[in-house]
């Protein structure tokens, strides 16, 4: 069930600061920025901003009145993702990805560098 009413701001808060802190710090650690230079991620006021140089631009952005998340996609263009509280995702509704893999998948797809904003299961969880 998509649902934006068992969602607060912190929920959405948190899940910007995820997806920025993950980017910035997977591709440090990777050979991307080595051959980008025009590579950034910015959170501010809500925003994140990811910057892959000629590759393109992702914007999230923060919709507090109807507690949703909107992204602007080089590849896929924009579309407005809600939280589903079954699985506790942000969920595009036209489709029911999520927003996490979209990102995971496209970015991958642009950089050529697999990125990775879920933990993979432990061994302890099998």
């Amino acid at each position: 069930m998509l649902s934006s009413s068992f969602c607060d701001n912190h929920t959405i808060d948190l899940l910007l600061l995820k997806i920025a802190k993950g980017t910035k710090k997977f591709f440090l650690e990777t050979e991307f920025i080595s051959y980008e230079q025009d590579f950034d991620v910015v959170l501010a006021e809500g925003v994140v901003t990811l910057v892959l140089g000629k590759k393109g631009t992702y914007v999230l952005n923060k919709q507090t009145p109807n507690k949703q998340i909107w992204l602007s996609s080089p590849i896929s263009g924009p579309k407005r993702y809600n939280f589903d509280v079954n699985d506790s995702k942000w969920k595009y509704s036209r489709d029911n990805h999520s927003l996490v893999d979209l990102l995971e998948k496209e970015v991958g797809e642009l950089t050529g560098v697999s990125l990775h904003l879920t933990p993979p299961p432990s061994a302890s969880s099998s």
